[in-house]
């Protein structure tokens, strides 16, 4: 134990490089498994450190083999050999990775509760799980297995080699070139699958995960094939020096043909700068896709929920804003089923409320549809008190049981219905009876969806009622003639002279006249997503409203993305939409949707109402996404590649640092020849201007 720990200390510089090594490894790795379990995202950011970690870790190892040679030599001299001598020698780094561990394991619960508690809200407890000791069990295991391989060449050296003093170019083993190889091919591997979208793994397997193993290979990858391209141009420009290089140059080039250290330190440098590069781009990608998707799910800088349904929502949007420059209502139908998606908007007013807030984002294109989406009859709300009928008195003659009824959205979007009935033989003595009867819920606006017409006759009684005057909530209508008997009524009716004639039915049947507008059915137009295919009846795309109620859509155009359900579904104008539909299906959102300018008198009114929710602005639903436990990826691989770049770090200092002696020994050897020292440090800085462009 004295010898070991004199052995430690006579080298306690390596020795200090390989515990720093070590530590931030395994913190590293403890750490962001840690994290990643915290924050949902695979583990898979641990993979680059490992693999990095092993590299440098095996780097280190070769560099402390070359500085014990001697000690080696003496050792075999002693009659040490095989697996003796392999203790002997491992006895050191593995006491070194020990303490390292321990060290790190430390450090990395250090780090990954700081990170959580800035990281997420509250208090948040970090639990070594089984899955991060596993991580850092792998860590120590890969660090010893570099050690073991990066020591192997150094034990099993003959002990004349061991004695030699200098420093003799060799070439290659058998098993490096395999390992460069190996590295070339795997990060080819590696980019494919990543390119292909693999799946990331949920438990330790993760550790491996292509895409994000794939930036370490790819910059080791690169660096092996400009380290092979820098050493084959050095031997040739070396064989060929014309009389016009410099010998600065020639000194630079001859090196870097000769001896392959100087490039130790850019490999893992390239590597981690890859790794930073992918993570920057990576982050800003991600910044920009959280900043879209919280734009397409919130849908404005100001939303207000409404409980009531889209008709309450495009009632008060109206209501408070009748010149639409702030409020604009809006629907959606997020269904699970694609087929199923589509979301309304009130699209006369987008581009003044919400033009401008989704400009540069996959739903910008919408607003120049606005026009060919508003097709068609819109809808028409009645805000009147009264269901007004007036019968001819002379068709009412031989009738008994007459009665309309009306079916109608009130203004809170339930369903109601109204019945004005007429009592037999409650004939005015003029030419025209008129029963009234009050609309509830017609205050701020209802849509009438249909009139149900009933009259029987007596024996000799008329065959039809004669309706010429029918008022619903402000709204004539027979005036406009856009009603007609459904279908499936028995009773017929049918428009004369700007009066509605219904047949009179025998008093055995119990049919009904059933009148519908003749807007019910018209086509919606709409916009679809790229990836969504929409459903087809007999020939015809189909669509569905806001009640849930199958139409024939035109479609128009295609955009990338639609607020409220994103990359799949369908866009319709809501007042067309709204047109002639019952209430609202119970599996939409019906909001109202405001400018970030909105003067707070509008939104003071708008809450006044009692049908809103509190008010939910972009802003904050920005802070709550990015602080998201889910969100977090984004700083969880900012910090992997900040311990990448500590693993790079360090590496590349062990490596200058173990140079240093070499070229001191080359600067003394060339100076005893007649070398100036000027050409001595110009080789150095050509020498240093190649390894970093190469890097």
């Amino acid at each position: 134990m004295g010898q070991l720990l004199r052995g430690i200390g006579a080298r306690r510089a390596q020795a200090l490089t390989l515990v720093v090594l070590v530590v931030v490894v395994t913190a590293g790795c403890l750490a962001v498994v840690a994290l990643s379990e915290l924050t949902t995202t695979p583990v898979g950011a641990a993979g680059p450190l490992l693999l990095l970690g092993a590299i440098a870790v095996g780097i280190q190892a070769g560099q402390v083999g070359r500085s014990r040679r001697h000690e080696v030599a003496l050792a075999q001299i002693r009659g040490r050999s095989g697996w003796r001598l392999g203790v002997y020698y491992l006895s050191e780094p593995v006491l070194l990775i020990a303490i390292g561990a321990g060290l790190g394991v430390l450090t990395g619960r250090v780090v990954a509760a700081r990170a959580a508690h800035a990281w997420l809200d509250g208090d948040v407890a970090v639990d070594v799980s089984r899955v991060a000791w596993l991580a850092v069990s792998v860590s120590v295991a890969a660090l010893l297995a570099s050690v073991i391989v990066g020591s192997w060449q150094i034990v099993h050296r003959p002990l004349v080699e061991q004695l030699d003093a200098t420093h003799r170019p060799r070439s290659s083993a058998t098993a490096a070139l395999i390992g460069q190889t190996v590295v070339g091919v795997g990060a080819a591997i590696a980019a494919y699958q990543a390119a292909r979208g693999s799946p990331a793994r949920e438990d330790w397997r993760g550790l491996v995960s292509p895409a994000l193993v794939a930036p370490v290979l790819i910059g080791l990858a690169a660096v092996q094939v400009a380290a092979w391209a820098v050493g084959r141009l050095a031997t040739l420009a070396s064989r060929r020096r014309s009389t016009s290089s410099s010998i600065s140059q020639f000194l630079a080039v001859r090196r870097l043909a000769r001896r392959s250290d100087p490039v130790v330190g850019t490999r893992l440098v390239a590597a981690a700068a890859v790794v930073a590069v992918v993570t920057l781009s990576g982050s800003s990608s991600v910044a920009d896709w959280r900043d879209e998707s919280t734009r397409l799910d919130v849908g404005a800088p100001l939303r207000y929920d409404v409980e009531a349904g889209g008709l309450t929502a495009y009632e008060l949007s109206h209501q408070v804003d009748p010149q639409g420059r702030w409020l604009m209502a809006a629907v959606a139908a997020p269904d699970e089923s694609t087929t199923y998606r589509r979301s309304f908007a009130d699209m006369a007013r987008w581009e003044r409320v919400v033009g401008s807030f989704y400009a540069g984002t996959s739903a910008g294109s919408l607003g120049r549809y606005a026009d060919d989406l508003r097709r068609g009859q819109a809808v028409t709300l009645a805000t009147g008190s009264n269901l007004a009928v007036s019968f001819k008195t002379r068709s009412l003659q031989g009738t008994h049981d007459v009665s309309v009824s009306a079916t109608y959205v009130d203004d809170l979007g339930e369903v109601n219905q109204v019945l004005a009935k007429l009592p037999d033989r409650a004939m005015s003595a003029g030419t025209t009876t008129t029963r009234t009867v009050r609309t509830p819920g017609c205050d701020a606006g209802c849509v009438l969806n249909g009139i149900t017409i009933d009259a029987s006759r007596r024996a000799n009684g008329s065959y039809e009622v004669v309706i010429s005057r029918l008022d619903f909530a402000g709204i004539d209508v027979l005036a406009g003639e856009h009603w007609s008997t459904a279908p499936s009524s028995y009773l017929r009716g049918e428009y004369v002279e700007g009066r509605l004639r219904v047949d009179t039915k025998p008093g055995a049947f119990n049919d009904l006249a059933l009148l519908v507008a003749d807007t019910a059915d018209q086509p919606l137009v709409a916009v679809k997503t790229e990836g969504f295919t929409p459903e087809t009846k007999a020939a015809r795309t189909v669509g569905y409203s806001v009640d849930g109620d199958a139409h024939r859509v035109d479609l128009v155009a295609t955009a990338e993305a639609i607020p409220f359900i994103g990359r799949q579904g369908v866009l319709i104008d809501l007042p067309r939409a709204l047109n002639a539909a019952s209430s609202s299906a119970a599996v939409t959102e019906s909001v109202i949707l405001g400018r970030i300018d909105t003067p707070a008198a509008v939104l003071r009114d708008l809450e006044a109402t009692g049908q809103v929710s509190t008010l939910i602005t972009f802003s904050d639903a920005m802070v709550q996404a990015t602080a998201a436990a889910d969100a977090q990826a984004v700083r969880l691989y900012g910090l992997m590649s900040a311990f990448a770049a500590l693993i790079a770090a360090v590496c590349l200092l062990t490596s200058v640092q173990a140079q240093r002696a070499d070229r001191r020994q080359e600067a003394a050897s060339l100076r005893v020849a007649g070398v100036a020292t000027r050409s001595i440090s110009g080789a150095h800085g050509v020498e240093a201007l190649i390894l970093a462009t190469m890097a």
